[in-house]
């Protein structure tokens, strides 16, 4: 039994030594031009992929602000619209306050 359990703690390990090693050359222009145009394309499709999840992700914001923006858009004054009296002047008045010396100018605006 204690042969068993020395041989699971045995390691085996093999090498080898390469004699004459030569690296690799470096790569020309044709081989990095081909590189970049791949991680150019790899880097356009990932730009179009979150552009997608961006749309996708602002989808219920749409929903929740444009319910507030139709009732404001259809329930805006008309003076928004440009439904008013264009030749309304205001009205200029002079109040004097108790024994003041000094006068104001309100000036106050109605549609009438």
């Amino acid at each position: 039994m204690l042969e068993d359990v020395t041989s699971l703690s045995t390691v085996t390990l093999t090498v080898n030594e390469i004699l004459a090693f030569t690296p690799a050359e470096a790569p020309g222009f044709g081989t990095r031009v081909s590189r970049t145009f791949k991680a150019t394309k790899a880097n356009l499709i990932a730009l179009g992929q979150m552009i997608v999840i961006l749309i996708v992700g602002f989808g219920p914001w749409l929903v929740v602000f444009s319910l507030p923006l139709t009732i404001v858009f259809f329930c805006r004054p008309a003076y928004l619209s440009g439904n008013y009296d264009r030749d309304f002047q205001p009205v200029e008045t002079v109040i004097t306050l108790g024994n003041s010396e000094r006068d104001f100018l309100v000036r106050a605006s109605s549609l009438t």
